[in-house]
């Protein structure tokens, strides 16, 4: 079998047509020869594309494989990202990115990018100008170019939706699944965790580090037995943070807030990327869940992230004890919620994982407009109710409580 060389021209370029697109996929042209040069005609095969950072032999940060047949001239051309999305390489930041080939499993040759990265990152380019102010250009829908003074800073919570959102682009595989069989892998987009894990582990880490720290020192002294922050974490430093002056009849005492942390009851004053807990009462999981699963003791919660404005669904003329409302819901679960992005994907093994979908939610008249009842899906005909010793307890009678809380501070 004859070697094959893989002779680059034109690598990595990107028309300026394309430019005010800031597209995400990164042109690749070249040209299949043998030893002797002659140029492969018709020939298949499949190429793999790494992208490394700061030095050739650095850590791979993205991997694609594409399969490429040359035409009559011995070229073919392909599109990086056109499989596995580009986002979670950030050409922005300065680092240096080499891109080795691979053709057939055999390496081919490796090369630094350099005006590429620029390109890619033309959504966000920041330029500084003569007196030191920054402007940030963005592009309309129709493709123009506009500037803007640059925002001195980004919230935490708008580092939060960027990297969700990272990874809702870069998911290629997902699966519920617990803290032994966790698995994040960037390069090949995937991501299995449970609720909490995934939170804590695959966005806030490493984005958020006081948030996360913050985190930690409070599993350790409110649930030391665990080995990482799990939901009734989330939810007890919360409620703690709301402090005893809480009622739900006083709106003034519905929300309070520490250095990282903003946290509130009312379904009302939710924005995108909040954090929504659902706690398990202790009661029902060492008692009636125990009881009915051979002595093993039930989830704490669900770790929640609002994904969407709550809409108001029932009458409250007719009905004005109580609202409902339906909110777009992200998580990692192990089913997927109404018109979910989990149902009948393929990048989730078996319907769980991460994604997001529609739930509904009852909310109490009182000025705390917190929520004290939900459904997986709206039209579910089961719903999750508080435990009450009184009434008759089964699997949906398990809530102690819901909470919001917000990323805020510096980070």
């Amino acid at each position: 079998m004859k070697k094959i060389l893989l002779t680059l021209f034109g690598i990595l370029f990107i028309l300026m047509s394309s430019w005010a697109q800031a597209p995400k996929q990164i042109n690749y042209q070249a040209v299949l020869r043998d030893t002797s040069g002659n140029i492969l005609v018709n020939q298949s095969g499949t190429i793999e594309i790494i992208i490394k950072k700061e030095t050739p032999t650095g850590t791979p940060v993205f991997i694609e494989f594409q399969n490429i047949t040359t035409n009559a001239q011995g070229v073919f051309n392909i599109k990086i990202g056109n499989l596995n999305s580009l986002r979670m390489v950030n050409f922005g930041n300065g680092s240096k990115y080499f891109i080795t080939t691979k053709l057939n499993g055999v390496e081919m040759g490796t090369m630094q990018m350099l005006s590429v990265p620029y390109a890619l990152n033309a959504s966000s380019l920041t330029l500084k100008s003569n007196d030191g102010k920054l402007y940030t250009a963005s592009v309309t829908p129709s493709g123009k170019v506009v500037f803007h003074a640059a925002k001195s800073e980004t919230t935490p919570q708008q580092k939060m939706l960027e990297r969700l959102q990272e990874i809702l682009d870069n998911l290629n595989m997902t699966k519920y699944t617990h803290t032994g069989d966790s698995i994040r892998d960037e390069v090949r987009g995937i991501y299995n965790y449970d609720c909490s894990g995934f939170i804590c582990e695959f966005a806030v880490k490493g984005l958020l580090p006081a948030h996360y720290a913050d985190l930690y020192t409070q599993y350790h002294n409110l649930h030391p037995a665990d080995i990482r922050p799990r939901a009734w974490t989330f939810y007890d430093y919360f409620r703690s943070i709301l402090g005893s002056s809480y009622d739900a009849d006083v709106a003034s005492t519905c929300t309070a807030q520490n250095s990282l942390w903003k946290v509130f009851t009312s379904i009302d004053s939710v924005q995108k990327g909040d954090l929504m807990i659902a706690r398990y009462h202790d009661d029902w999981r060492t008692g009636w869940y125990a009881n009915n699963h051979n002595g093993s003791v039930g989830s704490t919660g669900h770790v929640m992230t609002v994904w969407g404005p709550p809409v108001q669904v029932n009458d409250t003329i007719n009905h004005p004890d109580y609202y409902k409302y339906n909110m777009l819901i992200l998580d990692a679960s192990s089913s997927g919620h109404g018109s979910d992005t989990r149902i009948n994907s393929p990048s989730s093994l078996n319907g769980s994982g991460f994604g997001y979908g529609w739930m509904q939610f009852e909310v109490s008249s009182h000025a705390s407009k917190r929520p004290y009842e939900y459904k997986w899906k709206p039209d579910s005909s089961s719903t999750y109710t508080l435990y009450n010793p009184s009434n008759t307890i089964n699997d949906y009678t398990r809530l102690k409580g819901i909470i919001f809380a917000r990323y805020i501070g510096d980070d």
